[in-house]
């Protein structure tokens, strides 16, 4: 059965961490594909499949259009911000996906390094449901709107990069993206965009590779106001 590794980027230079993704791709032997929404550019390697998109502004617009150009008969979103954990790529080597038709999958949204992480709910853990049999993986047209079916529980993560490659200011853009594209989008998921804007305090935590990503120690508070 054949796996697709997906990405759906609005960025005009391709980031590293999608090259990462590229690289893993062909470490699996499995299909890239690349749903850009921009001119990228980089001329995409040979062997990666490019599918130009125009969308409303938010990821899933164009997502049934992006699932319907990957062959595999499983596939595998990552945002243009993560990164597969080395835990996940394992599993991913293992073929473990095929015990199931979907999968969900706990989210490490790191903080200031690649070292630490957030630990206030619901940044932890945040559960993604992120690989799926091809048939399971569209059908979602509304911003942050659920997957179709709720995956097994796997104890490897996706590390989030987010805070670590957008500046506040360029993830409030974003909020304010979501909130006039589909009022409540981006008020609802704050939190998820913008803790510095939510939170009183984030309780921060070690994120120690290999190790089960559900069982952090706290390390430190930091206040935010």
């Amino acid at each position: 059965m054949k796996l697709s590794l997906l990405t759906i980027t609005n960025a005009v230079h391709v980031t590293p961490l999608t090259w990462d993704l590229v690289t893993l791709a062909r470490g699996l032997g499995a299909e890239m594909v690349v749903a850009h929404d921009v001119p990228p550019s980089q001329v995409m390697p040979a062997g990666v499949v490019y599918v130009p998109v125009t969308s409303k502004g938010y990821m899933e617009s164009v997502l049934d259009e992006a699932v319907a150009a990957c062959s595999g008969d499983y596939i595998l979103r990552v945002d243009d911000d993560e990164r597969c954990s080395p835990a996940l790529v394992e599993w991913l080597k293992d073929e473990k996906y095929r015990q199931s038709d979907s999968w969900h999958f706990p989210r490490v949204n790191l903080w200031k390094n690649t070292s630490t992480m957030i630990l206030n709910e619901p940044l932890y853990p945040d559960w993604q449901t992120r690989l799926t049999t091809k048939a399971l993986a569209g059908g979602r047209g509304a911003i942050h709107s659920q997957a179709i079916k709720p995956g097994a529980r796997a104890k490897v993560c996706v590390e989030h990069h987010q805070f670590l490659v957008k500046s506040l200011d360029e993830r409030r853009v974003k909020n304010a993206r979501y909130e006039a594209a589909q009022p409540g989008a981006g008020k609802d998921f704050l939190m998820y965009s913008c803790p510095e804007d939510y939170y009183d305090a984030l309780d921060i935590g070690y994120y120690e590779h290999g190790k089960d990503p559900l069982f952090h120690r706290w390390t430190s508070t930091e206040r935010l106001r």
